[in-house]
C-alpha cells in the first residue's frame, strides 16, 4: 500500500475537502481525492466517512452536503485513525420521563449521537431511534436518573446535563 493512501494521511484530507467544498455525494468526494493522488474505493471512503461521523445536512439553497461537525475528530484524532467517541457539542437539551430519554440536537445531528449512544454498550440504554434533531432512547427498568446523568458525563455538554438536573 502506498503510504500516501493510508488512512492516517487520508482522513485529514477528507476533513479538509469536506470543510472547504460543497460535496453532495461520495462520488464527488472520490473525484476530489483521486485528483489529489489518493487512490481509494467507494467502500473505503464510506467507512472513512462513518469513522469521521460525517453526515449529510440540508443546506437550504443548494441541497444536501456532507459536514463534519465541530468537535468531531480533530485532525490529531483523525491522524491517529482511532475515531472519536467523546463530547457531542451539538446536543441542546436532555429530558427523562419514566423509561424514555429524549435528547434534542441541532438539526441533522441526531443520527451520529444515537449511533454513539448505542456504541456506549451500556445496559442502561436498551436502544435508540433518531430523527432529524431528536434522539429517543429507551432506558432499562433499572436505569435511574442519576445513573443516566453519570453515564452521559463527557458525552453531552455540561450545560445540557446541568439544565436536566435543574428541570
Amino acid at each position: 500500500m502506498n503510504v500516501g493512501n493510508s488512512r492516517k494521511s487520508r482522513l485529514p484530507l477528507i476533513i479538509d475537502l469536506v470543510n472547504r467544498h460543497f460535496i453532495s455525494s461520495q462520488d464527488e468526494l472520490l473525484k476530489l481525492l483521486h485528483a489529489r493522488g489518493m487512490a481509494v474505493t467507494q467502500a473505503t471512503l464510506s467507512r472513512d466517512l462513518k469513522l469521521l461521523k460525517a453526515m449529510k445536512v440540508h443546506d437550504g439553497e443548494k441541497g444536501c452536503r456532507y459536514v463534519i461537525s465541530e468537535g468531531y475528530p480533530s485532525l490529531a484524532d483523525a491522524s491517529s485513525a482511532e475515531g472519536w467517541t467523546g463530547l457531542h457539542p451539538e446536543a441542546t437539551s436532555l429530558g427523562v420521563s419514566g423509561n424514555m430519554m429524549v435528547i434534542k440536537t441541532r438539526n441533522g445531528y441526531a443520527s451520529p449521537l444515537a449511533y454513539d449512544l448505542d456504541a456506549l454498550g451500556s445496559s442502561l440504554i436498551l436502544g435508540t431511534i433518531a430523527g432529524g434533531d431528536t434522539v429517543l432512547a429507551v432506558l432499562s427498568a433499572h436505569a435511574d436518573f442519576d445513573s443516566i446523568l453519570k453515564l452521559l458525563e463527557g458525552f453531552l455538554p455540561e450545560n445540557v446535563l446541568s439544565d436536566a438536573r435543574n428541570a
